[in-house]
């Protein structure tokens, strides 16, 4: 969620905006977003549509899988990217000069697997964060 998260202020949508372009209720959408509430697969296809991102895009900067021609929503994460102190851990390649091959489109439980498996890594996250005393970075600039 996350990375998810992310995005959409990258993208300049607020919660509000976001859950209009969803058609999901502003609520839930903070509820997630804050990791209150388990996150269902219809909302986060709603909020990947809603971005203007098509699903490998949004499964390739999450995950910095097999490039493609970008999107202008891509090209805008990406700029951002660039100037923001996110971890990449595949720098973007030029595009290839031929076509690529067609990708046949996922079934449900491949992407079930792939929204369980993001769940997971951004939970691990989450707790990491949640370890890591809040004091510690304000001691490291408030020294400087």
């Amino acid at each position: 969620m996350e990375m998810l998260h992310l995005f959409a202020r990258a993208l300049g949508y607020g919660n509000t905006e976001l859950a209009r372009r969803a058609n999901i209720a502003h609520a839930n959408v903070g509820r997630y977003f804050r990791g209150e509430a388990r996150v269902p697969l219809e909302f986060m296809i709603a909020v990947v549509r809603a971005l203007g991102l098509e699903f490998w895009e949004f499964f390739e900067l999450a995950y910095a899988t097999k490039p493609a021609e970008p999107s202008e929503a891509r090209r805008k994460i990406e700029r951002l990217l660039e100037i923001l102190p996110v971890r990449r851990v595949v720098p973007p390649k030029a595009p290839e000069p031929s076509p690529p091959a067609q990708v046949p489109a996922m079934q449900r439980p491949e992407i079930e697997k792939l929204f369980d498996q993001l769940r997971q890594e951004l939970q691990a996250r989450l707790d990491a964060q949640q370890a890591t005393p809040p004091d510690e970075g304000e001691t490291e600039s408030g020294g400087s």
